[in-house]
């Protein structure tokens, strides 16, 4: 079981991914994937996604709108715009 967020973006920059959940920072590969040219984050780690705990994804763009944020809380698996 895993839950996909869409960035609404493409092609973010590598390494500019940081996601959180309930404050604290999740490791890349290990709680969670990038897709960074589709724009997307896969969260893999069950004990995240049954903790129903919120999500947030901050990234930077390749436009030059700086960084947005885009969350979701797992067990509503739903895109909670920020």
């Amino acid at each position: 079981m895993d839950a996909e967020i869409s960035l609404n973006a493409f092609n973010v920059p590598p390494g500019s991914v940081s996601v959180r959940a309930g404050g604290q920072i999740l490791k890349e590969g290990i709680d969670y994937l990038v897709d960074y040219g589709s724009g997307t984050v896969r969260i893999i780690n069950p004990g995240i996604l049954s903790s129903n705990i919120p999500v947030n994804v901050s990234y930077e763009n390749n436009l030059g709108f700086g960084f947005q944020e885009r969350g979701f809380r797992a067990l509503a698996f739903r895109l909670l715009a920020k």
